[in-house]
This record gives C-alpha cells, structure tokens and sequence, in this order.
C-alpha cells in the first residue's frame, strides 16, 4: 500500500504530526515577515514555489493536512494577494492566483497512479469530464492567448483532479470526513468574521483592490468602494465565489452536532446574506430540501429546530437598518425579476453568447471567454456569469455535452446513494446548491468547483467505503 494512503487524523495533534505542523507554520512565518517587513513583493514569486514544496511534502508524507491546505489555500490566498497588492503596488493577472491551483494539481499523482479506475463507475464521470476538458484544451492552444489559456486549464482542470483524488483514498473516508468538517468549520468562522468587519470597515488593502477592479470593469457588480456600499467578497476574489463555498459551510454546518455550530453558522449567515448574492441563496434553499428529504423524522426536527434557533439569534441583526435596507432589498427583486436591471442584462447576455455559440459549434477554446473579458469587457454577461455559456464557449458543443453529462451524471449517482450517512447527504445537498447556479455562475470552476468534485469524491468515498464492509467511526465533530 502507498504512503499516500496513510491519513493521520487532522483533528488531533499527535507528536507524529508535528512535521506537518512545522512545515504550515514556517510558510506562516514566511509570509508574515514579508509583509511586516516591506518586502512582499518576492512574495509574488516566492509564496507559489514555498507553497508548493509544502504542498508535495504533505502531499507525499500526511495526506490528511493536503487536504486540509488545499481547501485552506483556496479559502485565504486571494486575501494575501490583496495585501502583497496593498504593499507593493496592484499586478493583474497575479502569480499568487497560480499557488491553489498548482498545489491541487499534485493530486495528478493519484491519477496517474490509479488510471485503470477512470474506465469504471463511478471514475468514468471523472474521466468524462478530464476528455471534454482536453477537448476544449486543444481547441484553444492556437487561438486563446497563452496566459489566459494556461491559467483557464489550471481552473478547469485542478478540481477534478482533486475529487478523483479523494475518491481514490475511500478507505480513509473517516478521517477524510473530519478533516473536511474541521476545515469548513473553522474556515466559515475565519471568512465570515473577516467578512462582517469587512463590510462595516473595509480594510485599506480591500478598498485599493476594489477600486481597481471597479475601475477596469471586472468588479462593476460589487457595489462602490466605501464601507456598507458593496456586496461582501470577504477573503476570497469575488461575492459569486465567496457566498456558495460559504453556502457550502452553512450546509455542512445545519447537518453536524454539537454547540460550536451555533454561533460559526451566526457569523457564517450574517456574511452569506452580505453577499447579496441570490442564485447562492436559492442553492442554499435547495440544499437544506436535500437535507429534509434524506433525514430521519428525528434529524428533520433537529434541523428544523437548529434553523428557529438561528433565526431568533439574528433577529437583532434585521434591527439594524444598513442591514435591513441591504437583505430585505435584495429578497424583494426575486418578485421583481422583470424589473430588476441584473436579471434583464443576464437574458440579454445569455441570447448575445447563444448566437455566438451556434455560429462556432467548435468553441472558442479554453480561456476564450477570459480573454475576451480582458479585451473588451461586457457589462451583459461575464466570463464566468453562467456555467452553461461557459462550457460552450470554451468547450464547444461536443465538449460541453460530455461535461454537463458527467456533473448531471455524477449528480443522479451521488443523491440516490447517500444512505444514512449524514456527512454524505450534507455534501450531497452541496452538490445539489453548486448545480443549481449554473444558470448564473460558473460554479464547477476555480474554487467553487473545488466544492463541487471534491464533495462528490467524498461522498462516493464514503458509499465504497460502507459498501466494503469497513469499520465506522462516531463522528467527534
């Protein structure tokens, strides 16, 4: 059996572990003393290759904290890039953006190690989409611009690669879980606190970044510079990344036990509304249906109880006008839609990218609509405002029906067979959030789409893993 299978526990800190801990804390340490210091600059290049060397030695010897760092450089990178900006002047496209991706990407090793299990279900969903990934690689090698197309297959192909790479490790599904848990945990808390005293007070380095992305026309949506003027992105690059991987945590945390959910799910939800963001409010709804349905008469009654709690804790919220005028508002275009500017300026983007997709069947290849973005921005549909435009555009018609095959596949597999295991309906019911935006974002991408495939790896890991008889685990979550 290979090393890589191996996963200690997460959770604890036993003295074997403490390598691990070592090795995260020094690339701490590193990047604050750059940043104190007045040298964040290097950073730009330094912090991907550091990131890296840590990523392929947890890769390697403790498998359950590359996991853990994965979803923790997806959570928090975005925010070191804005505070290196701050420091030491604005860089678009920036090297930082290329650390989560690349440390996913060192789960290519599993693939490589298990590509016989692509040719059978359920590792044929994967291999289906890595085809009309490739598809839509080779598509664009000619006619996408270098660095938008190397950094397109970076976010196509990264999350694939690590939900294949948690399947592939089932018969560690217990501690998969809890790393998993305890990451999402830990990482609602962080994101949400940081997102709540973003919005009331706006940190210099997120007002700097947010006029400039306002000013070149990527971040038009986000509101205006200032402090209560803008839909909250806390410490990732955009509110329609920010709110479903939060969406994802509020989910996870409704489906767990214990106290601490309490006052994180406070924090998370004050956060998710601040987004403003309805296509990840509806993916939440949906979810916590998956949830009702799949659950016992006895966990339906806790879920529901868990939902009056929190709802009676945040009725002090809803006295505060700012953010009373900001939820309510939005809550009200959703009877609005024909009124509403957003909602008008999506269909007519949908029917400009339709007729552009019907005349070139082939698609434009990956990182087609990126650059297109860069060149000429469109205040009708971004690069990554629908999932469906996006497959088509860089995937072409070919291309885009094998992958929307896999996901609408892998999607039917995952619900049907969740059994009683409430970790595994909890992410099914994540699944369920992150498809249902695909008609407003592009969600199976970048880090949402690390939410996507890697919470199906999890709960295909985990019916292999009952299915073959293993022993449970209580879960201490």
């Amino acid at each position: 059996m290979s090393i890589a299978f191996t996963i200690p526990r997460f959770a604890a800190t036993p003295r074997g572990n403490l390598p691990a801990f070592a090795v995260c804390g020094s690339l701490v340490l590193l990047v604050g003393a750059c940043l104190v210091s007045g040298a964040a600059g290097p950073l730009l290049y330094i912090f991907p290759l550091a990131a890296l060397a840590v990523g392929g030695f947890l890769f390697l010897l403790y498998p359950g904290f590359y996991v853990a760092f994965v979803f923790w450089l997806w959570f928090l990178v975005p925010l070191l890039r804005r505070l290196v900006d701050y420091r030491s002047g604005y860089v678009s496209p920036n090297p930082l953006l290329l650390a989560p991706p690349a440390i996913t990407l060192i789960a290519v090793i599993t693939l490589s190690r298990h590509t016989p299990d692509l040719t059978r279900r359920p590792g044929i969903f994967f291999l289906m989409a890595l085809v009309a990934i490739v598809y839509g690689a080779g598509t664009g090698v000619l006619r996408v611009p270098p660095q938008d197309w190397f950094i397109g297959i970076l976010n196509w192909v990264a999350p694939v690669l690590f939900g294949f790479h948690l399947f592939m490790h089932w018969r560690n599904y217990p501690a998969l879980r809890d790393v998993t848990l305890h990451q999402f945990l830990y990482g609602s808390l962080v994101m949400g606190c940081y997102g709540i005293v973003q919005f009331w007070m706006l940190p210099p380095w997120d007002r700097e970044w947010l006029r400039q992305v306002i000013a070149d026309g990527s971040g038009i949506s986000f509101g205006s510079a200032e402090p209560n003027a803008f839909r909250v992105f806390s410490t990732m690059n955009s509110p329609g990344v920010f709110a479903p991987v939060l969406m994802a945590g509020i989910l996870l945390l409704f489906s767990s036990r214990g106290w601490r959910r309490f006052p994180v799910a406070l924090v998370a939800v004050t956060a998710f509304l601040l987004t403003s963001v309805r296509s990840a409010w509806m993916g939440w709804v949906l979810g916590y249906f998956v949830l009702f349905f799949h659950f016992t008469l006895r966990q339906r009654l806790r879920l529901v109880w868990v939902l009056l709690i929190l709802a009676l804790l945040a009725v002090p919220l809803f006295t505060i006008p700012t953010f009373q005028e900001i939820v309510f508002g939005r809550m009200q275009t959703f009877g609005e839609l024909q009124e509403d500017v957003s909602f008008m300026s999506r269909v007519q983007g949908y029917r400009q990218r339709l007729a552009e997709a019907t005349v070139e069947p082939f698609g434009g290849g990956i990182g087609a609509l990126d650059a297109a973005e860069r060149t000429a921005p469109s205040n009708l549909l971004g690069a990554r405002d629908s999932a469906f435009i996006d497959m088509l555009v860089s995937l072409g018609w070919f291309g885009a029906a094998l992958y929307s095959a896999a996901i609408m596949l892998l999607l039917l597999s995952v619900v049907r067979g969740v059994g009683s295991d409430t970790f595994a309906v909890a992410c099914s019911a994540c699944l369920v959030g992150m498809v249902a935006q695909f008609a407003l974002g592009s969600t199976m991408l970048g880090a949402t789409g690390i939410v996507l495939w890697g919470f199906a790896g999890l709960v295909l890991a985990g019916r292999k893993y009952h299915a073959a008889g293993m022993p449970t685990t209580i879960e201490r979550y």
